[in-house]
């Protein structure tokens, strides 16, 4: 396994260093992070893609119900279903034209990150309909992510925080996982 982290790392590694050669204005390039490939975090990817001068790197975990998108947009293709047909033609052009998206599942991409833009689902949990007050959501994925960030991300990068997670809540306990986590 830690042959795999490795392989993945140092690829992940040379395609940025590839980019800063590419990028004349600013010797650490341009470029921005997704955490979560999910629907949103998906099409963020795509959007962010556009005619920006970003290189793009999707970060989703290595689970089950998330490792298969991570070959999919690799080779260009949307892992979403979407009416938009557009879907499908920017995802193979950001991937195989401009080559300016890939995916992975190393949370050492964020060490490379100018942006960091994290785009987490989060489900709420209801035990009965009529009782919002007995809700819970499970912010577990969202800690992990926070941490894994917060680990790695250079002190100068922007982090943009996109998800359902109550504000407040966002303000207090996950502010806080990151600073420990720096």
């Amino acid at each position: 396994m830690k042959s795999i982290l490795a392989n993945e790392t140092a690829k992940i590694g040379q395609l940025c260093d590839c980019e800063r050669g590419k990028n004349k204005k600013n010797s650490r390039g341009s470029r921005a992070r997704v955490c979560g490939i999910d629907y949103g975090g998906g099409h963020r990817d795509c959007e962010v893609d556009g005619n920006s001068p970003y290189f793009v790197i999707g970060v989703d975990l290595p689970a089950p119900g998330s490792f298969w998108k991570i070959p999919l947009i690799n080779a260009g293709q949307s892992p979403f279903q979407a009416g938009d047909p557009n879907v499908k033609k920017t995802f193979s052009s950001a991937v195989n034209i401009k080559k300016n998206l890939v995916a992975t599942w190393v949370p050492e991409a964020y060490r490379e990150a100018d942006i960091i833009i994290v785009d987490i689902n989060l489900d709420v949990l209801k035990p009965e309909i009529g009782k919002a007050k007995e809700s819970k959501v499970d912010l577990s994925s969202f800690k992990r992510a926070i941490e894994d960030i917060g680990k790695r991300m250079n002190p100068r990068a922007l982090l943009l925080v996109e998800t359902t997670v109550p504000r407040a809540h966002w303000s207090i306990s996950s502010s806080r996982l990151l600073k420990n986590a720096f």
